[in-house]
């Protein structure tokens, strides 16, 4: 007896790693189902909702570092988001690669 699954995908928690995970992996994976559980009232409620909305793009890593690529690579990755999506930011007049989101 074949029993087909409701979701291929259950994620737990709408807060920013929740809902970047899901879209992640809607992405990879156009034809899948994925649900998202939250326990609260609405998405985003705890630090997601409350953090400067600055983002430090590796600046505090050592250039090179496993960590300073992977916040470099986040950063774009965030940026063309906003642009495709129609996100409000800015990006610092300095020069500085720290886009700031506000919403």
């Amino acid at each position: 007896m074949t029993r087909k699954k409701p979701y291929d995908f259950i994620v737990v928690g709408a807060g920013i790693v929740g809902l970047a995970t899901a879209y992640k992996l809607q992405k990879k994976f156009p034809d899948s189902a994925i649900a998202i559980l939250e326990k609260e009232e609405r998405i985003g409620k705890h630090q997601t909702g409350r953090n400067s909305g600055v983002i430090h793009s590796g600046i505090y890593y050592k250039p090179g570092s496993y960590k300073a690529l992977n916040c470099k690579n986040g950063r774009e990755q965030l940026v063309d988001f906003a642009r495709e999506y129609g996100v409000n930011h800015d990006i610092s007049p300095t020069g500085f690669p720290l886009p700031c989101f506000w919403i």
